[in-house]
C-alpha cells in the first residue's frame, strides 16, 4: 500500500472531527459516527462521573471544505452565457470558458484543511 493511500485511510485529521479522509470521502461519517456514539454512550452509562459537562456527544466534521473557494464571478461565469446569441457560435463558447479560467486563476488560494 502506498503513503498517500495508508494515510488516507489511517489518519485521523483533527479539522475532519477525527474522521479519515476515506470516511469523508466515502461517506462513511454517518456509519462510524454512529459507532462512536455507541461506545461514548456506553462510557457514559458505565461511569458518568468521569464526564461532568453532561453526555458525551460525537463530533462532526464540516459541511464542505474547500482548498480554493470559487468566487462570485466565478460562479457567475460558470452559469452560462447571458443572451442566447452568445451560444450560437464555437468562438463565444471558447471565450466563455477562458474566462471562467481567467477568474479562477485571480482567486487567492486558500487552504481550509489543516493537516
Amino acid at each position: 500500500m502506498t503513503d498517500g493511500l495508508r494515510h488516507n485511510d489511517d489518519h485521523h485529521h483533527s479539522s475532519l472531527a477525527l474522521f479519515t479522509p476515506s470516511d469523508v470521502f466515502f461517506g462513511r461519517v454517518a456509519l462510524v459516527a454512529t459507532a462512536r456514539q455507541a461506545a461514548l454512550n456506553l462510557a457514559y452509562r458505565a461511569h458518568p462521573e468521569r464526564f461532568p459537562h453532561g453526555a458525551p456527544r460525537v463530533a462532526l466534521p464540516p459541511a464542505a471544505v474547500h482548498i480554493n473557494p470559487l468566487t462570485a464571478d466565478a460562479l457567475q461565469l460558470l452559469a452560462g452565457p447571458a443572451t442566447p446569441e452568445e451560444t450560437s457560435t464555437p468562438t463565444s463558447i471558447m471565450n466563455s470558458r477562458l474566462r471562467v479560467r481567467a477568474a479562477l486563476r485571480r482567486q487567492a488560494p486558500v487552504a481550509a484543511i489543516a493537516t
